[in-house]
């Protein structure tokens, strides 16, 4: 049962002086999102697809608030929740769904449709375009699917593809991503103000008070992004910002215990100790 909203992020306040003022809505407001599911390459025997229904289920029993997850579109117009541009060397976007290999614990890669239909008021959605064009596609989805603005969050590298998405989701929050220089998060707020977005997403390691300070500044939130363990946890903890970040995406149920308690105390999701770790990715990639 859903409990808490990714509107959250990025909700900004205008005082009577004038200045932009960030929401802060108290740690129990906090989101975690597992990434892809949630994956680890501790356990090879046991390892889970990320991206799959098998590891969504996972995250769900795992008691996190959300997942990410990646889209891309087949040949024949179908939203395939998969990271990279192929399925075992077959490219998503030259072949039609039905023909796509399967995932190696038998199952077909997920549509957004299913994952929507199977999770929706149960977990909350953070759905990262990885292609440009399938916008529409996703927001009619989200629609057919009454998936809500207080559920789903949609991210992207793709500059065009967030400023497509902001006229389809008004009331959603938007984010873009940043793998580029700490050095850069000006001109990189910037774009993301450009293209109607809410908030920019550094990965975990770049994430400093300065860095969210001078975003913030900017009207811009931060939600960091995956390789994160729990020495960053802690250490964006001790450093501090104020409010305290909205959300975050981590790869593994432990972190995300650890992510959960650094910030106001909120007790860990259920099952989240090493031996209810996410399972399964092939790549140690971004995004």
């Amino acid at each position: 049962m859903i409990t808490r909203s990714v509107r959250v992020i990025g909700e900004f306040v205008r005082a009577p002086n004038g200045a932009q003022r960030l929401v802060d809505h108290g740690p129990e407001s906090k989101v975690l999102f597992m990434h892809r599911g949630g994956w680890s390459h501790t356990n090879e025997a046991q390892r889970l697809p990320e991206n799959s229904m098998a590891n969504f289920h996972h995250a769900e029993r795992a008691g996190v608030d959300g997942i990410e997850l990646d889209v891309h579109a087949s040949r024949d117009g179908r939203l395939v929740v998969n990271h990279d541009r192929d399925v075992h060397g077959v490219d998503i976007a030259k072949t039609d769904y039905l023909n796509l290999p399967r995932l190696h614990n038998g199952e077909r890669p997920p549509l957004l449709d299913q994952v929507f239909e199977q999770f929706r008021h149960k977990l909350l959605f953070n759905v990262e375009t990885k292609v440009s064009g399938v916008e529409a596609a996703i927001a009619k989805a989200a629609q057919d699917h009454k998936i809500t603005p207080d559920e789903l969050l949609l991210i992207s590298f793709l500059e065009n593809s967030v400023s497509s998405l902001r006229p389809l989701f008004p009331n959603n929050p938007l984010l873009l991503l940043h793998k580029g220089s700490p050095d850069e998060v000006l001109k990189r707020v910037r774009a993301a103000r450009a293209v109607g977005a809410n908030a920019i997403g550094p990965p975990a390691d770049m994430v400093t008070p300065s860095f969210v300070a001078q975003a913030r500044e900017q009207g811009m939130d931060v939600v960091p992004w995956s390789r994160m363990a729990e020495d960053d946890v802690r250490r964006i903890a001790v450093q501090g910002t104020n409010p305290a970040l909205p959300a975050a995406t981590v790869n593994r149920t432990d972190v995300a215990g650890a992510w959960r308690a650094a910030n106001g105390g909120v007790p860990a999701p259920h099952g989240a100790d090493s031996t209810a770790r996410a399972q399964g990715a092939r790549s140690n990639d971004v995004g």
